[in-house]
């Protein structure tokens, strides 16, 4: 508009004419925000497929059944690419929920309050929250939308920059997924059998974009007794100073187990207990591939800390989920060990003690 102006003559007679250049100039700037790639248009399809996931039967209102982090991009199944150029009228999209946000309340997720971010599955009691990212995160590349609120479902972007040289695509979309649960679930094989999460909305185009939901969850029926862990404290004995010769002695190891127990699944067979450690009380990871953590900050010795293992000797990572063993009908034991490990070359007596939190999921 400015160059118009710029360029106009005083004289009276040409008045006429400039309004008429500068209604054509809008008319075509306006046609010109999306447009199909190639020529080719239709309807771009989305089809996010999770598999099964597995959640404790006990599990409480805000737990995560599961996450993805879509590490390449989705593309639509149809092939085909829409793209948004800006040409001096601001852009626009719409990320527009198809199913119902979760209404009842559902504590922090992460530390995090997603309230009017959940979207209901079509499966009772299980919600999604879909982070976006390329190309609609608020990043700083030009070929990126800028969120007016947030970069979760439902969404809205705007595009009031350059997005040369290429223009922002439609034909991807990345997310991180996360799978929460937001009420009660029945036993048995949950599907998602292809529920239309979210529609979209690009400027004069319309709607022009579905995504879709295929997977199942399911209840691993297993509980935790008041003291599920066989040993607790899991005594790793009284040991001479003068044993710890150097870094990466280690002491015999102690065994101990956690029991699961009332466990039945719904598949029959198959599902996979899984453990994730973490360290508390002052206990803090050392090493997470090795195991090994270190003693509680009301500890008086130095030099040493802990190392998890399982039943065969190997480490067991930490800070991750660790599969352990198949659930069986009932009880289910998983067996451990843990030993002394040295750290420095110094070690200091004194009262040593380490701690550690797990939480069990199913696969």
């Amino acid at each position: 508009m400015d160059a118009l102006i710029q360029g106009f003559s005083p004289m009276k007679r040409s008045t006429p004419l400039c309004a008429l250049v500068l209604a054509s100039a809008f008319s075509a700037n306006a046609l010109a925000e999306c447009f199909w790639e190639d020529s080719k248009s239709g309807h771009m399809e989305f089809n996010l497929r999770l598999g099964t996931y597995w959640i404790p039967r006990d599990a409480p209102v805000g737990t995560v059944i599961g996450t993805l982090n879509q590490a390449s991009n989705l593309r639509n199944e149809m092939g085909i690419n829409l793209v948004c150029d800006y040409q001096g009228i601001p852009l626009t999209v719409q990320l527009q929920a198809t199913t119902p946000i979760v209404s009842d309340p559902v504590p922090p997720v992460g530390g995090e309050d997603l309230t009017g971010r959940i979207l209901q599955t079509g499966v009772d009691g299980v919600g999604i929250h879909i982070r976006l990212q390329e190309p609609y995160m608020n990043g700083i590349s030009p070929n990126f939308w800028r969120p007016v609120t947030w970069d979760s479902i439902p969404y809205q972007g705007r595009a009031e920059h350059s997005t040369a040289p290429t223009g922002i695509y439609a034909r991807r979309l990345k997310a991180q997924i996360t799978l929460i649960k937001t009420g009660p679930i029945a036993a048995g094989p949950q599907a998602f059998n292809g529920k239309q999460l979210f529609s979209g909305i690009f400027s004069d185009v319309g709607n022009v974009l579905s995504y879709n939901l295929h997977g199942t969850v399911m209840q691993a029926q297993c509980t935790l007794t008041g003291n599920p862990v066989s040993a607790d404290p899991v005594l790793l004995g009284d040991h001479d100073l003068s044993s710890f010769t150097g870094p990466d002695y280690t002491t015999p190891p102690t065994p101990f187990s956690i029991t699961l127990n009332d466990c039945v699944t719904d598949s029959g067979s198959g599902v996979q207990a899984y453990l994730n450690f973490d360290g508390v009380k002052g206990s803090t990871i050392i090493d997470k591939d090795r195991g090994l953590f270190s003693l509680t900050s009301s500890s008086t010795a130095q030099g040493i800390g802990i190392q998890l293992l399982h039943h065969d000797g190997s480490a067991v990572k930490l800070q991750q989920d660790v599969p352990v063993a198949p659930i069986a009908t009932g009880q289910t034991r998983l067996d451990f060990q843990a030993r002394y490990y040295q750290t420095q070359a110094t070690v200091k007596a004194g009262s040593a003690e380490g701690a550690l939190s797990f939480t069990v999921s199913y696969r």
